[in-house]
């Protein structure tokens, strides 16, 4: 007899996490990272695309909390980089193919800095907003080795910012 796949949260039939539970767990994420940044009532934040989207669904939640969401120069700007731009960044960057160095500034908040393109796929699906993925070089390698060892593009990730601090 072949068990069927069961979210892990809630126990519906389907994949890991079921489409409801996947929001959930990348809104408790991007919540998560945005906590990390001190944002002020009425502060300028400057934002486009999905993680203006992203921005304007979890605000929503915050009741009279409300920053303005701002798409030139604003006190922070989000950037919308995946664990994929990173990842690529560093292996770009670590080969000599010559792509942009990426710096972390304390004035941006990267929202979607634990999340990987895959994942930021399907939500923004979920909430019919457009997301541009990651194409490079490493891309096909990293996306192999995580189909066949899940979990490998976060390891990566981890290992890079600790290099990164070191």
């Amino acid at each position: 007899m072949k068990k069927t796949k069961r979210c892990q949260r809630c126990g519906k039939p389907g994949n890991n996490l079921c489409d409801n539970c996947l929001v959930k767990v990348l809104e408790q994420r991007m919540a998560r990272e945005l906590r990390g940044h001190p944002i002020k009532n009425g502060s300028l934040i400057a934002a486009r695309g999905l993680s203006r989207a992203v921005l304007v669904r979890l605000f929503s939640h915050k009741g009279n909390f409300k920053p303005r969401l701002v798409s030139g120069n604003g006190d922070v700007k989000v950037t919308s980089e995946t664990i994929d731009d990173e990842l690529h960044s560093f292996l770009s960057n670590w080969c000599g193919v010559g792509f942009r160095c990426k710096k972390k500034r304390n004035s941006h908040i990267r929202l979607f800095s634990g999340i990987t393109d895959d994942e930021l796929a399907k939500y923004s699906k979920h909430i019919k907003s457009r997301f541009k993925r990651t194409h490079g070089l490493f891309k096909p390698g990293l996306d192999a080795l995580e189909e066949r060892y899940p979990g490998t593009k976060h390891s990566f990730i981890k290992a890079v910012r600790y290099l990164s601090v070191r």
